[in-house]
């Protein structure tokens, strides 16, 4: 019987092509979204008058929620893609998420800075890191829920 020669490709040739799918499926599910959202932040902070007409207290109110909201979202965004599609362990992940994040923060109110009718306050810093921490601390209250119920699932205790 006559043997079958499989590919003349050189070896790897396939391999790569994988890899590079691969990693361009990865970039489009995990860091695509991410940058995305960077890129809404940045374009509403470059919005020069956001006042929505409301009373001011309401105003100003939703809007602290929404700095709060927003970043919290690009934090958890970032975190999932280093967690997910980088598969950098839970706790780096969470840091360097909350880095990034917080970083994002005080380059928006930099950035804030240089367009007419808006000011760069230390104040929505603020409001961004506690959307952002809040949704850390969610995350990590997930991760020792699931822990504990592991164990609990284990060792049955009776």
């Amino acid at each position: 019987m006559p043997e079958i020669k499989e590919s003349h490709q050189p070896n790897g040739c396939c391999d790569s092509n994988f890899i590079l799918m691969d990693k361009l499926i990865n970039f489009l599910k995990y860091w695509l979204p991410v940058l995305i959202w960077a890129g809404i932040i940045f374009y509403l902070s470059d919005v020069p008058n956001l006042s929505s007409g409301m009373v001011v207290f309401w105003d100003v109110f939703l809007r602290k929620l929404a700095h709060a909201g927003i970043f919290g979202i690009l934090f958890l965004l970032i975190w999932r893609a280093l967690y997910f599609g980088q598969k950098i362990d839970f706790k780096k992940a969470l840091i360097w998420s909350l880095i990034s994040a917080v970083g994002y923060a005080f380059s928006d109110e930099a950035h804030q800075y240089f367009v007419p009718e808006r000011q760069a306050r230390l104040l929505d810093i603020g409001f961004d890191s506690l959307g952002i921490f809040l949704v850390a601390f969610c995350l990590i209250y997930l991760k020792i829920k699931s822990a504990a119920a592991w164990i609990a699932g284990r060792f049955k205790f009776r």
